[in-house]
């Protein structure tokens, strides 16, 4: 009898210490929530898609929404443009990196390695930062540095759901050029070589 309840207990602590844990671990525990509740994957073909985890809500349990972002391409992704029908980018100065919520995010994975209430710094993390938004609050570019497998993750305004958050098509290269684009390079350089030939034999 005392076995069957030490061996229940201990699957009670392992359920427990499982379903604890967050389906995207890309974000640190901010207030309510132990990591994403929305990851952006960068599919193979430099495509987007939106994932959520409906175990998780706003971090500051209302109407803030922490975001991560995955690179499964074999290329550097410098930017996503995001866009939506909330003001998501209409930000009140209490962003995961303000440093009033409990937990808080490390303090080295916000900008500048410390926390701030000055928009939009506190909704960025160190490896994500946003362009100007429109006047509507409602896109703007999320400039990025992320190489293949890496991941980053930034805070939104507002109490989402997966139609909220529209990214485009990754932006950025590997820094490689295709072998195409060498082959078009070399043809564009051997007709400039001819060009001035011919010009100097006239």
């Amino acid at each position: 009898m005392k076995l069957a309840l030490a061996v229940a207990s201990i699957l009670l602590v392992f359920g427990i210490s499982a379903s604890a844990a967050p389906m995207f671990p890309q974000c640190p525990a901010v207030g309510a929530d132990t990591g994403c509740e929305f990851l952006i994957t960068v599919n193979a073909n430099g495509s987007t898609s939106v994932a959520a985890d409906s175990t998780l809500g706003p971090y500051d349990s209302s109407d803030d929404t922490l975001v991560g972002v995955l690179n499964n391409s074999s290329s550097t992704v410098t930017s996503i443009a995001l866009t939506s029908t909330q003001n998501i980018f209409g930000f009140e100065n209490d962003g995961a990196c303000s440093g009033t919520f409990s937990p808080n995010p490390p303090a080295a994975q916000c900008q500048g390695g410390v926390f701030t209430t000055n928009d939009p710094t506190d909704y960025e993390s160190v490896g994500a930062t946003f362009g100007t938004p429109n006047s509507a609050k409602t896109s703007a570019t999320v400039f990025l540095s992320l190489a293949p497998g890496q991941s980053t993750w930034f805070s939104l305004e507002g109490a989402l759901t997966v139609s909220d958050i529209t990214p485009g098509p990754a932006g950025g290269g590997s820094g490689v050029p295709e072998p195409a684009t060498i082959a078009l390079l070399g043809i564009g350089l051997c007709g400039i070589g001819l060009l001035r030939r011919t010009r100097k034999s006239q």
